[in-house]
């Protein structure tokens, strides 16, 4: 049990620190300032869809394994961020190539359904009144719906995107011990198709993708009918996309952009115990990430941001 712990902190402890970092190659000439905003609007959108996808805990309010197979779980819930999105549709972007932007920030909530499941497959070594080293095998669909948000239109591909995942108990949940464990989840959004409005251009991002990997260290304790929750972790959240659009008589955009970002999150959640059934509600932050933004907003477009989960888990 003591090298799962200390594994556990230093890889806590040896985390990268929350940043960010865009690279737009291809903004130049008569339509550099348009090339620009676009980029801040990929930039920002990446992050905040990323946080949607990936919420707080990896399964549902659960901070333990399950205790090997058969045993397993099943959540619905719907993941939503209190976002801040750049809004170009009144800003004038076909200006002289030395001037910047000024642009709004909109809030915004996005919202995105997810399916979490886990499988354990290992029971874990038996110490005392409870056990460490269980393994679950963890899995998510993500149901992406056509996005209308401020003015941004975002088309997906398709509708739905796997993800997988693992998670080690440090100690099983028991009467008396709290569960806690560790788990790493690879997820990803479908490409995407965006076009963006503004008041002198058409602007798109085509080819978007924006994947994340995230860790979290979570406990959990029941506590009679009552089910409590906290975790921390870090995101890893890689995008590209295709820049195009036209500005005017000035000409077009044809630039690329990629972004690696990361996020430090933080979260709590309380269920309720109906039988087999939780009703879960989960809240929690995001911080970190600086995107350097090439434009000047009417608002912060960086700072921590606050996402909340509903939904209920199924578990036997």
């Amino acid at each position: 049990m003591r090298r799962l712990v200390v594994a556990s902190l230093a890889l806590v402890a040896l985390a990268a620190p929350a940043a960010a970092q865009t690279t737009t190659t291809g903004c130049a000439g008569a339509t550099s300032v348009a090339c620009n905003s676009l980029s801040d609007v990929f930039s920002s959108l990446s992050s905040q869809l990323a946080g949607a996808i990936t919420g707080g805990s990896h399964t549902l309010g659960l901070g333990t394994t399950l205790g090997g197979f058969p045993h397993f779980a099943v959540a619905g819930r719907v993941n939503a961020v209190f976002s801040r999105l750049p809004d170009p549709k009144n800003a004038t972007v076909a200006g002289a190539t030395s001037t910047a932007a000024k642009l709004a920030a909109n809030g915004e909530l996005i919202a995105l359904p997810t399916l979490d499941a886990a499988v354990g497959v290992f029971e874990g070594f038996k110490l005392g009144v409870t056990k460490v080293g269980g393994v679950d095998v963890l899995a998510s669909a993500t149901y992406v719906p056509n996005l209308d948000i401020s003015s941004l239109k975002v088309t997906p591909s398709a509708q739905y995107q796997l993800g997988y995942g693992l998670r080690i108990g440090i100690l099983e949940q028991s009467l008396i011990v709290p569960g806690v464990a560790l788990s790493i989840l690879k997820r990803d959004l479908p490409s995407m198709d965006v076009a963006v409005k503004a008041k002198d251009a058409t602007m798109s991002l085509s080819n978007y993708k924006v994947g994340s990997t995230s860790w979290r260290i979570a406990a959990q304790k029941n506590l009679l009918m009552l089910q409590a929750a906290v975790g921390y972790g870090q995101e890893t959240y890689d995008a590209t996309a295709r820049l195009g659009g036209t500005v005017g008589a000035l000409g077009s955009i044809t630039a690329n952009s990629k972004l690696t970002e990361k996020q430090n999150t933080l979260y709590g959640s309380l269920g309720l115990n109906l039988l087999l059934v939780k009703v879960v509600a989960e809240v929690g932050q995001t911080s970190g990430g600086d995107l350097n933004l090439l434009n000047p907003f009417d608002s912060n477009l960086t700072k921590k941001r606050y996402f909340a989960s509903l939904g209920a888990r199924f578990s036997l």
